[in-house]
């Protein structure tokens, strides 16, 4: 019993040293058509692996249809295994006269399944994981707290979608991003942690009745 407290005891050092030594993951800003974020549903700009911190996304989108090459910013990116998504809160908004917020959606696949026309059409019902207003009008605006619960709560984000749970598992994730005016300049972040593991107190526990355990063998055998 003992040697496995022991055991148990440097995988738990180990695994918090790791957890408090990862570095975010993807930093994105869109400046310029050389990496411009994709405005196609089924081929999303996949933004790679995100990693414990804030991972960051910043860019522009312009109203659909309004001939501009940036009608819709859609991403994708990868929570790894033993990793969750906490949070998504708005950094920096900024837009233009009579715009007010834009739409963002979520959905835990590598593509998006529904088009722009679809989108405005509030056509994916149960299929993504939820929409929501951000910006300046209403909804979370700049500095809010993190709106993945928001997002995620189909009673109460004015969307829809089949919701769920904050924080979100390991897997892969598409984020949807649409104009509702003229357009709308953004700064998203991502927050992950590492999956909790067993607390401090839980191996104080172990580590107590091992010793028990080891003092019982010992005085039997004598």
């Amino acid at each position: 019993m003992i040697q496995y407290v022991l055991r148990f005891a440097g995988v738990f050092a180990l695994s918090m040293t790791v957890a408090q030594s990862v570095q975010a993951g993807f930093q994105y800003v869109e400046t310029s058509i050389a990496n411009e974020l994709s405005s196609d549903n089924e081929n999303p700009t996949m933004l790679g692996a995100a990693m414990v911190g804030s991972n960051t996304v910043t860019g522009q989108v312009t109203a659909i249809g309004n001939g501009s090459s940036n009608t819709a910013d859609i991403f994708s990116f990868v929570i790894p295994t033993g990793l969750q998504l906490d949070a998504i809160r708005l950094t920096s908004f900024s837009t233009a006269l009579g715009s007010s917020n834009m739409f963002i959606a979520l959905d835990d696949d590598a593509i998006f399944a529904f088009s722009a026309t679809q989108i405005n059409n509030f056509e994916f019902g149960n299929q993504v994981l939820g929409g929501l207003l951000i910006g300046n009008a209403f909804g979370p605006t700049i500095g809010s707290p993190n709106f993945l619960p928001a997002l995620l709560n189909p009673a109460s984000n004015g969307a829809g979608g089949a919701g769920g749970t904050a924080p979100l598992p390991a897997g892969t994730y598409t984020v949807y991003i649409q104009e509702t005016g003229q357009f709308s300049n953004y700064s998203l972040s991502f927050d992950v942690t590492a999956v909790p593991e067993p607390s401090a107190a839980m191996f104080g526990v172990l580590l107590a009745l091992g010793t028990v355990a080891s003092r019982r063998r010992r005085t039997a055998a004598y």
